[in-house]
């Protein structure tokens, strides 16, 4: 029988529904629509040009003040472009390159991306349509591990991440871990 892990989904603000898999790419379908097997539009590694993503496997969906749709995947960060309905890999848009492609987890703060990697916590900042690094978080940072499994904001501006040994907080603006 065929079955889908799911791993992520998210509705965007104009009633889209993306919905990410663990082997399996991406599906976007209008809410209203979810029922008819028929509206889903697919992409993953193997599609064509126009509906390629360079990953099957997505970890997060996320969507930024401006109503861009940032996927992130075994194969790094990917913008999803509306009108073209195409994704844009990463290595378009940054030229800086990360220790890692692999992405556990995307979280939005601001005009902010952060990234959980098993290299480190990223943070980057999309303008001019183009990404640029502003911080990272590692063991050279004071992290015990530099595996970050999740991140997530609480209301005083810190920043918890989940590592396979702890839960860490960091505050951004002293840089510092607890």
């Amino acid at each position: 029988p065929y079955t889908t892990l799911f791993r992520s989904f998210h509705v965007d603000n104009d009633m889209n529904l993306y919905i990410g898999t663990q082997e399996q790419g991406l599906a976007i379908v209008k809410l209203n629509e979810v029922e008819n097997a028929n509206s889903y539009n697919f992409y993953n590694e193997e599609s064509n040009i126009d509906q390629k993503i360079e990953s099957n496997r997505i970890t997060g969906i996320q969507e930024d003040d401006k109503n861009n749709i940032w996927v992130s995947s075994y194969n790094g960060l990917h913008l999803f472009n509306k009108n073209k309905k195409i994704f844009i890999h990463q290595s378009k848009l940054l030229k800086e390159k990360l220790p890692t492609v692999i992405i556990n987890s995307i979280s939005l703060k601001g005009n902010s991306i952060w990234l959980a990697t098993p290299g480190g916590l990223f943070k980057l900042k999309y303008n001019d349509n183009k990404l640029s690094l502003e911080d990272s978080v590692t063991k050279e940072n004071g992290l015990n591990s530099d595996f970050i499994c999740s991140i997530t904001f609480d209301r005083n501006a810190k920043i918890w991440l989940s590592t396979h040994t702890e839960i860490v907080s960091y505050d951004e603006n002293k840089r510092i871990t607890t």
